[in-house]
């Protein structure tokens, strides 16, 4: 159980605060008096383009700082930028920013796979490396989102869940180091919500989708059936409640599964064989995509 919440102003930094969880998370937080600084790419345009109510409503709670986390200078001037904002030692760092590149993992040039592991996982590594010593200062927090592809994998996922099973095994033993420090760690490890996922994976995985492919009709019937259901997913509303609860607890509970299915996952790892799960995977593979 997440422990007493407390009703503390804090200064939270949230990396891919723009879209989907990052922005709901953002929102909410101003709204319940935080201050948020969102790290996005793009520039300060494209910052006031997303948040241009938020400005001006909470202009005295939101920041902005540019991040592009497939640049290592850009990752090692965060410090800088952060220096400049009127604002105390940062609270929370909520490492959100990341994408999904789906399929096939015989088909993934090098080039596709680099920039899955840079933003995925050694972006938010190097990140959270710059940060440590503020966090240190704060005693604060540190939430790295996870999905419920980091407890399991499924077919044409391969990439991208193995970012996210190295950022399990990361953040763990990260939880373990710096405790001594005070500083506590939480992974969060969202299913499947309405956040156009599948839509935005199309741009780093259509050199996968070659007719040339052999697994080219199997992985154009998967990507229909995601397409399809993805509308059906629920609102992703609960993964930014999740965040912020962990935010404002005294303590947070280390691993936290969000949705039904990311619960039914971590259910199923802890009960069933792998030759029982593996074989339903299997099932579920030859009867929608076989």
């Amino acid at each position: 159980m997440i422990s007493t919440v407390s009703n503390r102003v804090q200064t939270v930094l949230i990396t891919g605060a723009s879209s989907g969880f990052g922005k709901l998370t953002t929102q909410g937080l101003l709204r319940r008096g935080h201050n948020v600084i969102a790290a996005i790419r793009g520039g300060r345009e494209r910052f006031e383009s997303v948040f241009e109510s938020e400005l001006k409503t909470f202009k005295n709670q939101l920041f902005f700082v540019p991040l592009d986390l497939e640049n290592e200078q850009s990752i090692s001037e965060l410090p800088k930028h952060l220096s400049a904002l009127p604002v105390a030692a940062i609270d929370v760092l909520v490492n959100n920013a990341g994408f999904g590149a789906l399929g096939p993992v015989e088909d993934f040039e090098s080039e596709q796979i680099r920039k899955q592991w840079q933003v995925n996982y050694f972006g938010l590594v190097q990140l959270t490396k710059q940060l440590l010593p503020n966090l240190r200062e704060s005693r604060g927090k540190i939430i790295n989102l996870s999905s419920v592809v980091g407890l399991i994998t499924l077919p044409f996922y391969g990439q991208y869940a193995a970012t996210k099973h190295a950022v399990e095994a990361y953040t763990e033993s990260l939880m373990y180091e710096v405790a001594n420090f005070g500083i506590q760690v939480a992974l969060v490890e969202p299913g499947g919500f309405r956040t156009d996922f599948f839509g935005r994976s199309k741009e780093y995985s259509a050199k996968t989708l070659l007719e040339s492919s052999r697994y080219f009709s199997t992985f154009s019937k998967f990507r229909n059936v995601a397409e399809s259901r993805e509308p059906q997913l629920p609102n992703p509303l609960p993964v930014a409640t999740k965040i912020m609860a962990l935010i404002e607890a005294k303590t947070m509970k280390f691993r936290n599964p969000v949705g039904i299915d990311a619960q039914l996952a971590t259910f199923a790892l802890a009960i069933f064989p792998d030759r029982v799960r593996v074989g339903f995977s299997k099932w579920l593979f030859r009867k929608y995509l076989g």
